[in-house]
Order: structure tokens, then C-alpha cells, then sequence
């Protein structure tokens, strides 16, 4: 296995025969909406312009010269949804069909093709709720979007969506279920326990509502939310990637663990790379069309529902932890922007240049460059994300603290905690 493939198991097979399996049946869904986000995506935006929907600028926060349209977030949802649903409804109805290329590999690693086992897409119902809960996420920042709504009744409507998971049978479960027996071998969250599934119930509402939220106060600049939730999609996938391969290739050897998840999220993560990529030109820098709250809180929720797929199972606490890394930026920036208004005594909801990437533009970064230093930050967090899952939980915790611990001390360092003008560069707006 060489290094370029790090994220993979060791098997019978070649690297690039395992990624064929995997990823074979894949890549027309991540053209399909690709293709179709460069072509709804300006027609959104003519709808846009047709009905006067534009975010307006102003002199604090909205800083674009022009009325931008929006319905940006209308595009990548359908773009996203369409291809997803076309194989949910496909597999529904020809649930033993498993993909030629998947079936190929499977027999290369292990010697006879298994029976009747492994499926494309394991439980196919799921996918049905995740794209209406994700509806009603789009269709609630829609309505923030023509309207203002209030704080509170957009965490109502993100908390029936995390429970529209719940009821479609997907909850938070990455809980260790007792210390080895070296450390006393304790019972620590016993499987199925009632207080265990409530407690994972309320983690999960939690990480719905922080997610959508994270990405909706990301953004912020042209291009920036949607280019780091492409990133965040490919660290999804190459994740979601190694758990399947592990699923696939080695359930046999370790166990027969299966993962019934994992080949949803390798779906959906290629799904929505395609659907943001496909945006991205339309909205970088000058952007002709923004995605608006329905856009940033459904790439948000779908964060969090990879999240809460990484977690089925008490074994999967590694998986889980590397998916949040891989969504570290997000969890960096909304909680630099919340430590600092807190500091200051600012109001929590009220906007302001809080942000990580407003207070690199106020320090004298253009907001391109600014967008490009968050790539670059939103690439070392997905690397660090799939790079140290094959660590031992033991190494990787105190990995995943020093990541964080090191952008906190970088963020106080470098004064973006305090208030007033910086060290270096132009006042802030503030």
C-alpha cells in the first residue's frame, strides 16, 4: 500500500482495484450533479433577478457593491437531491443489485464473491428522511432569506430536523461501551440502555443545530463557504471511503462488523461535492449569485448528518472524532467568533466582524486572499481528519486536543480574541 493510499485497509486486492469497488459506481452520481448545478444554478439565478430577490449590501457586514441574487442554496440542494433520490428509489426496488465493479473487487480480495452480501446501499429508507429533514432545512434559511426569521424558531425547525433522523432510524450511538480490561473493564454506556439512546438523541440535536449554524456564520465572503464545504466533502468521502473499505474488505477478517452506513455517505458526500463545485464558479469571487441561509444551513445540516452516520455504532467514537476534525474550521470559526464576543460583552446573535476570516480582511488580506488562507486551513483540517484514524483512540484524543489547542493559542497570539484595532493593518469595523 503505498502512501498515497494510507486511508485504505490492506487487502488481497490492489489499492486502485478497491477504490474502482468503491468509488466505480460513484462517479456519474458526482457528474450528474455537477452538471446539474451548472445549469440550475443560473437558472435559479434568473429566477432570482425575475422576482427581486437579492441580498442588499450595507456598510458593516454585507460589504459587495451591488444587490447579489440569491437562491444560489436552491441549486445545490437540487443538484445534490436529484441523483441521490434517482439510486434511493433504484435501490428500493432492486435492493440485491450490488454494482459490477463493487462485486469484482470484493471477489479479488476475497477469493469467492460473498452471498447475497454486501448490498449497494443497505438501508435505502434512510436516505428518504435525510432528504426531507435536509428540505425542511432548505425551506426554513429560504424563509430567513425573504424574510427575517427569529433566532429561536430557526433552532426549533433545526431540532425537527435532527429528529426526523432520529425517527428514520439515525442516532448518535459513538459511545465507548466500557474501559478495557487492563483499566478495570467498567460498563460505561451500556448498548441500548434507554439513558444512552436519550443521551445520544440530545448530542445529535445539538450537533445538527451547532453544524447549521457553524456553516451559515461561515458565510461570509464570496466563494468561502462553499469552497470549504467542497473540502469538508472530500475529507467526508476519503473517510467514509476507509470505513467501507474496512467494511468490505475486512468485516470477514475483524470480526463481521458491517457498517450499514458508510456506502450512504460515500453516496452523498460524492452527491454534494458535485453539487458545490458545480456552484463555486458562479460564486467566487465577484460572485453573480449567493446561497443565501438556505444554501450555508443545509451544507451545515448535511455536515451534521455525516457526523451523526459516522456514530452508528460504539465502535465507530474514532470515525466520529475524525469527522469533526474534518469539520474543524467551521467549529474554529463560530467558536473564535463566540469567545470573542463574550469577551468583549458583544450581544451573541447580533452580527459583527467577529470571524476568523473578516478579521484576516480587517488585518489587510484582500477577501480573496483571505478565502484562499481558509482553503488552506479547511484542507489541513480534512487532512488531519483522515490522516489519524488509524491511529489507537488512545493517541488519536490527545491528537485531536493539540489541533485545536494549537488554533486557539494561535487565535490569542495573534489578538483576534480582543477588541479594537489590531497590531497590524486598518482599524476594524466594528
Amino acid at each position: 500500500m503505498t502512501l498515497a493510499f494510507f486511508f485504505l485497509p490492506p487487502s488481497n486486492t490492489t489499492a486502485w482495484e478497491m477504490l474502482k469497488g468503491i468509488w466505480g459506481p460513484h462517479l456519474w452520481i458526482l457528474l450528474a450533479a455537477l452538471f446539474l448545478s451548472l445549469i440550475l444554478t443560473p437558472i435559479c439565478r434568473t429566477i432570482a433577478v425575475r422576482y427581486g430577490i437579492y441580498d442588499l449590501p450595507d456598510e458593516r457586514l454585507k460589504t459587495h457593491r451591488a444587490p447579489i441574487p440569491y437562491l444560489g442554496g436552491v441549486a445545490i440542494f437540487l443538484s445534490w437531491a436529484i441523483p441521490v433520490l434517482a439510486v434511493a428509489v433504484y435501490q428500493s426496488f432492486r435492493h440485491d443489485v450490488v454494482p459490477g465493479d463493487t462485486q469484482r473487487a470484493i471477489e479479488l480480495a476475497r477469493g469467492s464473491a460473498p452471498d447475497k452480501w454486501p448490498v449497494w446501499i443497505d438501508e435505502p429508507a434512510k436516505i428518504f428522511w435525510i432528504v426531507g429533514a435536509a428540505l425542511l432545512m432548505l425551506l426554513l434559511g429560504l424563509l430567513d432569506d425573504l424574510k427575517d426569521v427569529k433566532p429561536r424558531v430557526k433552532i426549533a425547525g433545526q431540532v425537527l430536523a435532527a429528529l426526523m433522523l432520529v425517527a428514520g432510524g439515525m442516532v448518535f450511538s459513538a459511545f465507548p461501551e466500557g474501559l478495557s480490561e487492563d483499566l478495570g473493564g467498567w460498563s460505561l454506556f451500556p448498548t441500548f440502555a434507554w439513558w444512552v439512546v436519550a443521551l445520544g438523541v440530545v448530542l445529535q440535536v445539538m450537533l445538527v443545530v451547532g453544524a447549521s449554524n457553524a456553516t451559515n456564520l461561515l458565510d461570509g465572503l464570496d466563494g468561502l463557504c462553499s469552497g470549504v464545504t467542497g473540502i469538508i466533502s472530500v475529507g467526508f468521502m476519503l473517510l467514509a471511503t476507509s470505513l467501507l473499505a474496512w467494511d468490505l474488505y475486512q468485516s470477514h477478517v475483524v470480526g463481521g462488523i458491517h457498517y450499514a452506513n458508510a456506502e450512504i455517505i460515500v453516496l452523498m458526500s460524492f452527491a454534494l461535492l458535485g453539487a458545490v463545485v458545480g456552484f463555486l464558479p458562479y460564486n467566487f469571487n465577484p460572485a453573480s449569485i449567493f446561497m443565501g441561509d438556505a444554501g450555508s444551513m443545509f451544507l451545515g445540516f448535511m455536515a451534521a448528518v455525516f457526523m451523526v452516520l459516522f456514530a452508528e455504532r460504539p465502535r465507530s467514537l474514532k470515525w466520529f472524532l475524525g469527522a469533526m476534525v474534518i469539520f474543524g474550521l467551521p467549529i474554529f470559526d463560530t467558536g473564535l467568533t463566540l469567545v470573542r464576543r463574550l469577551v468583549n460583552r458583544k450581544p451573541v446573535f447580533a452580527g459583527d466582524r467577529s470571524h476568523f476570516y473578516d478579521q484576516l480582511v480587517d488585518r489587510g488580506c484582500t477577501a480573496q486572499k483571505s478565502v484562499v488562507i481558509n482553503y488552506g486551513l479547511a484542507l489541513f483540517f480534512a487532512a488531519a481528519g483522515v490522516g489519524i484514524i488509524f491511529l489507537r483512540l488512545r493517541y488519536a484524543l490527545p491528537v485531536y486536543f493539540l489541533i485545536f489547542a494549537a488554533m486557539t493559542a494561535m487565535a490569542i497570539k495573534r489578538g483576534y480574541i480582543r477588541s479594537g484595532p489590531p497590531t497590524n493593518g486598518p482599524a476594524t469595523k466594528q
